[in-house]
């Protein structure tokens, strides 16, 4: 098992010092990783160790050979963030398994997955919500040594063991709704359905890209993803020509002609917003060479077609273009 205190990050009160000191708790049966955040309020005469009065209200005595990689000065009355991995039964062979979910959102954050990444018998597990997490400067200092695994939403399979559906009913149920977990697991009324899916789309669209933008503001040379409105009416024309060959000129055709002032750079950086927060999967054609790569079209397929049906409330879809985004997220996953 591993043990792992989380702690808030808002502000912490400079604490009184404190005689009494908690050892951190051993377990001769398991290793431990602690990340732990708080205000310092003992150091050893030697620097050696020093004491910590984290956010959970603990105090806990730790050793420098213990921590790695920090940057902060030990002094008492420091508040200071770190991680701090122990292997108290001695036992090299036994692996910490350390989780990192999120991560993207902690500036620099590249560099102490490096960090971690040396220690002996470490496995790191990184999620994130978008294709930004493994770009940049991590994918740099972690090249040939990591392996990404993508998440899909529910197969129809999964779905229907899930739900306890029939096939028929089944598979209708899952055109409707889509696939992703909480929405098999659920009681699916139409308004609770409605309201979830509301909830991952906008978070998906303001908050996921936010974040996106946030980490490219260091490349002045990007264009900004400033307009939440375009990228809506982006992602709703995508939605609605699913399985469908199209350029970034028909798109910036069809805005024009919908009253706004756009042009194709501005729609092919919307575009790449939508494709690395996950919610679009482009697919190219794999017959072509040379200059014909140029000219191409390519086909969108919106993740879930739940989403899709948010997107574009109450319409008669294609069941043709519905079927083969099924099936193409079903290759996906093969």
């Amino acid at each position: 098992t591993e043990s792992q205190t989380e702690t808030s990050a808002e502000g912490t009160s400079s604490p009184e010092e404190s005689s009494s000191e908690t050892q951190v708790p051993e377990d001769t049966e398991s290793s431990k990783f602690y990340m732990l955040q708080g205000t310092i309020t003992k150091t050893e005469k030697n620097g050696s160790a020093f004491t910590l009065l984290a956010d959970d209200g603990k105090e806990y005595k730790i050793a420098l050979s213990d921590i790695h990689d920090v940057e902060t000065e030990i002094e008492k009355n420091t508040q200071i963030a770190i991680a701090c991995m122990k292997d108290p039964s001695g036992d090299p062979e036994k692996n910490t398994y350390i989780f990192l979910d999120e991560i993207q959102k902690v500036a620099d954050f590249e560099k102490v997955v490096d960090s971690l990444y040396v220690k002996p018998n470490v496995d790191i597990y990184i999620t994130g919500s978008n294709a930004y997490t493994l770009s940049g400067d991590l994918a740099t200092l972690l090249t040939g040594r990591y392996v990404e695994i993508k998440m899909l939403p529910l197969s129809l399979k999964e779905f229907l063991t899930i739900t306890g559906m029939d096939e028929e009913n089944g598979f209708a149920e899952y055109l409707k709704c889509g696939g992703l977990p909480y929405v098999a697991r659920m009681g699916r009324t139409t308004a609770k359905v409605e309201t979830y899916l509301e909830g991952i789309y906008n978070t998906v669209i303001v908050k996921d890209i936010e974040d996106r933008q946030v980490r490219r503001e260091s490349e002045p040379s990007k264009r900004k993803i400033t307009d939440i409105a375009l990228l809506k009416s982006i992602a709703k024309y995508l939605a609605s020509v699913v399985g469908s060959p199209v350029s970034i000129r028909s798109i910036t055709d069809y805005l024009i002609s919908s009253g706004r002032k756009v042009s194709p750079n501005t729609v092919d950086d919307y575009v790449d917003a939508l494709t690395e927060s996950f919610i679009f999967y482009p697919a190219e054609r794999f017959d072509i060479v040379g200059k014909q790569l140029l000219k191409v079209n390519k086909k969108f397929y919106i993740v879930d077609l739940g989403l899709r049906n948010h997107i574009l409330p109450r319409r008669n879809y294609d069941f043709g273009f519905t079927l083969e985004n099924v099936v193409y997220f079903e290759l996906l996953r093969r």
